[in-house]
């Protein structure tokens, strides 16, 4: 994806996203890389301010991790034993 060029003061809508990421959905741009500064969608119209002029903005990919993934568990010919919540809270960071 390439980035693209807007005029300050004049809206324009934002390229659609076309990055991916695997386990993750994509959510929206964001100003901030912790999603906590203004959002835009996907194709959403965006006018850069008057300050940014001449400068760059940064819109940062914000992501969702998907659920509803299963792990299944071959003994591959061993014994099955209980797996303890400690590991599974550690094995999925």
């Amino acid at each position: 994806m390439t980035s693209s060029t807007h005029t300050c003061g004049a809206s324009k809508n934002l390229t659609a996203n076309s990055y991916t990421r695997t386990g993750y959905t994509f959510s929206m741009w964001n100003t901030n890389s912790s999603g906590t500064g203004t959002s835009y969608s996907s194709t959403q119209s965006f006018t850069p301010s008057g300050t940014n002029a001449g400068g760059t903005v940064t819109l940062y990919a914000i992501w969702t991790a998907k659920s509803g993934y299963a792990v299944n568990y071959s003994t591959n010919g061993g014994t099955p034993t209980s797996i303890s919540a400690a590991w599974l809270a550690r094995a999925s960071r």
